[in-house]
């Protein structure tokens, strides 16, 4: 999507009612330079049955500049500086507001910090679409809470007394599968607990935020939980199945991207293969400290080599290579066969690593090799618009479908980019990536 310099309007009409994901001819885009009340006026006059409207403005800008008659007509506003994080927040917002009635948000916290517990609660508090309704210290006093109270979001610390945060989420999502997000250092050495947590249940994990860092730091954790909250959770108990079909003699490059909820459908993935897997690269959205432990965990668990990638790792058939975190990966001629190059490079949809700076790597080898690129569940656009180009060049494409998957983001966008070729369930994924390489796709 492009966007310019200005300060933006968005007006979605009644019949714009897509969750997620808008498409573009649905909404109605306006640079505003000057002249701001007047267009506006002339904008509200000429489109009927308005549902919201949206605006990309600075504080001083709005207050000087937008009329009452705007703020009173729009059912919610977006605010933000930055034109990506700001589509980002139009559509989760209008994804939300198909459920209005559940506002506001009950959300209980957990962290035996009292001075984090109250950081927490006055971001959480300052969007009107939450409520603070517990909190506590304590993880068994927590267990209570939840068994006797509804919730319809917990925020979970890792290091407590009695219990860890991963061990209280397997024990709560045993009765109650609530959508969770853990508040976390982020440091390396919590990594296997942060991993487990999301092995446990939980949906997406969170920096601990600092008191003199809420301003910058409070509107991207308020985005996060409002997708966390609207999650498909499981306790991810599913059965897993091998493939039937045999891919040690599969011939051509796999290349797999995820986000919020993709640690666990990447695991549900690997785990169908076996004990053969083809030539393997993967995009996960994952902080620089949390990656190699990823990779380590997963390489612990199957027979094929799963590892963090370093600059110039070989793609070979049984291997798995997982793009470190904070890096951007891409994929390039050595010789007859490929390697990758891990490199510092700067954000692609605000993302380092990228799926689409990964996609759009392979998309020239297409002509030369057989090529499969799954798109699984995430919050945002990222991978579609490199997905679309592989399929453009011959690639099978495959996305996982809306009910296996955390958050149908990243699918939904590039299933409505027409970059798809198959949507399936995660549990089915090694049946039609073998189908993608064979001669009949």
């Amino acid at each position: 999507m492009k966007y310019s310099a200005g300060i933006w309007i968005l007006i979605l009409t009644e019949d714009a009612h897509k969750i997620e994901y808008i498409p573009e001819q649905k909404l109605k885009y306006l640079n505003l330079q000057d002249r701001i009340s007047d267009l506006i006026g002339t904008v509200l006059e000429r489109v009927k049955a308005i549902k919201a409207v949206l605006i990309n403005y600075s504080e001083d800008q709005f207050q000087k500049s937008i009329p009452l008659s705007l703020k009173n007509k729009t059912s919610f506003v977006a605010r933000s500086n930055d034109c990506e994080i700001f589509y980002d927040e139009v559509t989760q917002k209008v994804r939300v507001s198909r459920d209005e009635q559940k506002f506001p948000l009950k959300v209980l916290i957990v962290d035996d910090s009292a001075t984090m517990r109250a950081i927490l609660k006055k971001i959480i508090q300052s969007d009107s679409r939450f409520q603070v309704t517990h909190e506590t210290g304590s993880p068994n006093e927590a267990l209570n809470l939840i068994r006797q109270n509804e919730f319809d979001l917990i925020t979970m610390d890792l290091h407590m007394p009695e219990m860890t945060g991963a061990d209280l989420i397997k024990l709560y999502f045993a009765e109650k599968k609530i959508p969770t997000v853990v508040i976390s250092s982020l440091r390396a050495e919590e990594s296997d607990l942060v991993l487990q947590s999301l092995e446990n249940g939980a949906v997406d994990y969170l920096q601990k935020p600092e008191q003199s860092h809420l301003s910058d730091v409070g509107h991207e954790i308020i985005q996060r939980l409002l997708t966390a909250a609207s999650a498909q959770v499981s306790s991810h108990h599913t059965t897993i199945k091998n493939t039937r079909h045999d891919f040690r003699s599969v011939q051509g490059l796999l290349c797999i991207g995820a986000s919020t909820g993709g640690t666990q459908a990447i695991k549900n993935v690997l785990q169908q293969f076996g004990a053969h897997i083809p030539p393997t690269v993967i995009v996960q959205h994952i902080p620089a400290v949390f990656s190699k432990a990823f990779a380590d965990r997963l390489n612990q668990l199957f027979s094929f080599e799963v590892k963090e990638a370093e600059d110039g790792d070989l793609i070979l058939p049984d291997r798995v290579l997982i793009a470190p975190g904070g890096k951007q990966m891409r994929v390039v001629r050595s010789g007859s066969g490929m390697k990758v190059r891990v490199e510092e490079a700067p954000p692609v949809n605000r993302h380092k690593p990228s799926v689409d700076y990964l996609f759009r790597s392979v998309v020239d080898f297409c002509d030369s090799v057989r090529v499969v690129g799954v798109i699984l569940t995430g919050m945002g656009a990222d991978g579609a618009e490199g997905l679309f180009q592989l399929k453009q060049r011959g690639a099978y494409t495959v996305a996982q479908d809306e009910k296996t998957s955390v958050v149908y983001g990243m699918p939904r966008e590039a299933v409505e980019r027409k970059a798809v070729k198959k949507v399936t369930s995660v549990f089915n994924m090694a049946e039609e990536i073998f189908r993608g390489f064979g001669p009949e796709r």
